[in-house]
């Protein structure tokens, strides 16, 4: 039986596990396809071109762009079977890679006004991370006693409105869709749960998505029906995955619940060779 899973991170932007160990975790559980999606980097590829083949797992390139939609917060648009290598993606990487940096250093600014003093050891591995994102900054809110969870963190001190939330650069999700298929790549829109509304969607298919993430941790039944019928409606790729980061125990149940297997993988599949 052949499974994929389309959404997972490592420690090359937000997530605990290398790119070793998270292929090593998929193999276990007898996955046939998997794509990592960094956020706004493909640094983990070098790696996991070599030992994909050796394991038996069929490696489909992956990123998740964070991108500027209307007046979202945020609109995350993951580009499959993109060129890794290409002189494009590495502009773009180093452009909001060193955003995401300079962001960081006005956020701890902010935490010394709160009083919050990381150590030198804790801001060294901040800013050695390629893909610095609100998740770094929470795990120091914990160490420090500020907060329990990652989502204490955003919810506190790391959301619009809250003491430590400065907006990233991000590029336009036109602009980064555009980039995708430059790349040779599929444009995925990313958990879109109750965030946004067919009409939404509807300017994203416009300016060249391609498909929707359905199968994820955060589309519960109602929504990723919602989705799917959408995805069906229009003639839109299904995709899906774990969205693994590895910080959460519940995370390892969610690689077994949230993947694509039989038809949704094949269809996929055809759509990424066209």
């Amino acid at each position: 039986m052949i499974r994929g899973s389309f959404h997972n991170h490592t420690i090359h932007s937000d997530g605990r596990l290398t790119p070793e160990q998270l292929l090593l975790k998929y193999k276990q559980k007898k996955f046939t396809h998997l794509s990592v999606t960094d956020h706004d980097n493909a640094g983990a590829y070098g790696e996991l071109k070599v030992l994909a083949p050796e394991l038996g797992i069929n490696l489909i390139t992956g990123l998740e762009f964070s991108t500027q939609f209307r007046s979202f917060p945020e609109c995350h648009i993951i580009g499959l079977n993109i060129d890794t290598a290409s002189p494009d993606l590495r502009a773009y990487e180093h452009e909001i890679l060193s955003g995401r940096k300079t962001r960081a250093e006005s956020i701890v600014k902010k935490m010394h006004e709160l009083g919050v003093h990381p150590d030198l050891d804790t801001l060294g591995e901040l800013y050695t991370n390629p893909s610095i994102g609100r998740p770094h900054i929470a795990a120091i809110l914990i160490k420090h006693g500020l907060v329990r969870t990652v989502q204490d963190g955003f919810r506190q001190y790391l959301s619009p409105g809250k003491p430590l939330y400065i907006r990233k650069h991000q590029w336009s999700s036109e602009r980064v869709i555009a980039l995708i298929h430059s790349l040779g790549g599929k444009a995925i829109l990313a958990h879109p749960t109750d965030h946004f509304s067919p009409d939404d969607v509807n300017e994203l298919v416009e300016t060249g998505l391609d498909g929707i993430e359905v199968i994820h941790p955060m589309n519960k039944l109602k929504y990723a029906k919602i989705w799917r019928d959408y995805a069906q409606k229009n003639r839109l790729i299904i995709s899906g995955g774990a969205d693994f980061h590895g910080i959460e125990k519940s995370e390892d149940r969610a690689i077994g619940r949230y993947y694509l297997e039989g038809q949704d993988l094949r269809n996929l599949l055809n759509a990424l060779e066209n």
